[in-house]
């Protein structure tokens, strides 16, 4: 991702050869930071988006300049166009246009509230585990919601609940011991 300005000029930074990160660029993946996990619900947005492992939650809410580092979720990269920000949050099974607005919006918010970004080397927040509580952080993110609107939070949100969280819960206490699988199958593929 690129910010640019009115001007076509990367608002992030235009050459490799820049000392760091603009103020642009520092407060804006300081958004996407802050508001991480609220943005977790929407571009990890189906229960099988969460494997069912320990090692679930092993990328990190955080930014690196190490394009090997696959624990990070942005990675930053300089090159001779300038500054671009890649963000490894997202999965297929999300609406990128959704995903897009939400991370607009976090984005804008660490630009307009000039929040501060961590040294890449001190920030260890995960991203959410499971999607009960990507969406309890979805729902709990007040100033994100009114960023991208309340009804649609709580619709979205009330949606998940019913329809995929309350449906898990049943199939749990009536199939013990029966592989997710047959329920994800059961869940998303009769409706393709």
């Amino acid at each position: 991702m690129r910010l640019t300005t009115e001007n076509h000029r990367n608002a992030f930074g235009e050459s490799s050869a820049d000392d760091g990160l603009l103020p642009v660029a520092q407060h804006w993946i300081a958004g996407l930071i802050h508001h991480g996990s609220a943005v977790t619900a929407l571009a990890r947005p189906t229960l099988n988006c969460y494997p069912d492992s320990d090692n679930s939650s092993d990328l990190l809410n955080s930014w690196t300049t190490d394009s090997m580092d696959r624990t990070h979720r942005l990675q930053v990269h300089k090159s001779n166009t300038g500054v671009i920000l890649t963000d490894r949050l997202p999965t297929l099974a999300s609406n990128p246009y959704i995903v897009l607005g939400a991370l607009i919006a976090a984005g804008l918010d660490g630009i307009l509230n000039k929040l501060e970004l961590n040294d890449q080397a001190t920030v260890i927040l995960r991203i959410p585990p499971t999607f009960c509580h990507a969406l309890a952080s979805l729902e709990e993110d007040k100033v994100f919601e009114n960023l991208i609107g309340q009804k649609f939070v709580h619709r979205f949100a009330l949606l998940k609940k019913e329809y995929e969280l309350a449906r898990l819960e049943k199939w749990r206490v009536e199939t013990i011991g029966q592989d997710l699988l047959d329920f994800e199958r059961s869940l998303y593929l009769t409706s393709l």
